[in-house]
């Protein structure tokens, strides 16, 4: 029997510096049958340097997008015309090591999707960065160990905890059975363009989905300062905060999953908050924002708790950088071996 096939879809927009490297490392796996980048109207030379990355093999494909939609749009045009057995999200920033795909179809059981845990690279430490510093790659895990998703531990792991690095799940690029993408009608969520495979990953677990983690294969997420997760807006976390809303309301959801949504959505309301306090501050003066925060008094302690926060941290950079102590990031996995036992 011949292996599985796989499609690799990059949403792409303004990634005229990475997109080639992504691709390169997409096309350099033998399972993969199709790389679909779906240009998201960028204006540089995002398409170029894409097809620079070609191999001759005729498995890249390009769809220039004429307008732009978000990645969660990207995604669908890209899932629309694929064929292969599996599909897995590649990011434009990030890539493989190696045979990542592979370790990964190894560990397959039962599962309609199946992530390995990601290998998180800042952008200063790339040069520096191999496979070989990250130690094992893969190991020796069984196809059977790692954890399985239950959709409130889904929810509730992607509420962020300060004072630590970020380790939410919705954050993993699974391969994904496409026979279960169509057979549940799977899509992404247009209006989103934060959290959108965080809303994917919830709907599949809501459709069924048996959706497992393993030990890292070799997916490098590669840290960057101007990510666009780093730049979201009140209107973005907004609509994340519709989308919870809208799953709190399904009437086929058990009372825990209702209250891990509903603890999501109160997260995401307290961002919301802060943020709009923190607008009027910038606009209006300090009055201004302390008059915003109080329209949010539910939200009262959390504001307090991140301003208290965010001046301690910028006392403590500011007194790393007299120093000149201070440490780059280091290279880690989102989850973790503990989290994989």
């Amino acid at each position: 029997m011949s292996s599985p096939s796989i499609a690799v879809i990059i949403a792409a927009f303004n990634s005229a510096s990475t997109i080639d490297r992504a691709v390169r490392s997409a096309l350099a796996e033998d399972e993969v049958r199709e790389c679909i980048v779906v240009d998201d109207a960028s204006g540089d030379a995002t398409v170029a340097s894409a097809l620079r990355a070609d191999d001759g093999t005729k498995r890249l494909k390009v769809i220039r997008l004429s307008e732009n939609r978000g990645p969660a749009y990207a995604r669908n045009a890209a899932l629309d015309v694929c064929t292969s057995d599996y599909v897995c999200v590649l990011d434009a920033d990030d890539y493989f090591i190696p045979g990542r795909l592979r370790r990964l179809l190894e560990r397959v059981t039962d599962d309609d999707l199946l992530a390995d845990d990601i290998i998180i690279v800042p952008e200063q430490q790339l040069n520096a960065f191999t496979s070989a510093q990250n130690g094992k790659i893969g190991g020796d895990m069984p196809p059977n160990a790692g954890i399985k998703l239950q959709l409130a531990d889904f929810i509730r792991s992607n509420i962020p905890r300060r004072g630590r690095p970020r380790a939410e799940t919705g954050f993993l690029k699974p391969i994904m059975k496409r026979d279960f993408i169509e057979r549940t009608r799977l899509r992404y969520d247009p209006a989103l363009r934060l959290g959108e495979d965080y809303a994917y990953y919830a709907r599949a677990l809501m459709a069924g989905a048996k959706f497992r983690i393993v030990g890292a294969c070799g997916y490098i997420a590669v840290e960057r300062s101007n990510s666009l997760s780093s730049r979201h807006s009140i209107a973005d976390l907004s609509e994340l905060a519709n989308f919870d809303s809208a799953c709190i309301s399904n009437g086929n959801l058990n009372d825990d999953q209702r209250a891990a949504f509903r603890e999501h959505l109160r997260a995401t309301n307290n961002n919301i908050a802060f943020r709009r306090a923190l607008s009027a501050r910038s606009e209006d003066g300090l009055l201004a924002g302390i008059a915003t925060a109080a329209q949010h008094p539910s939200s009262l302690g959390y504001m307090v708790s991140e301003a208290l926060y965010a001046r301690y941290r910028k006392t403590r950079v500011g007194m790393e950088n007299k120093d000149d102590h201070a440490k780059p990031d280091s290279i880690r996995l989102l989850i973790g071996e503990a989290g994989l036992r």
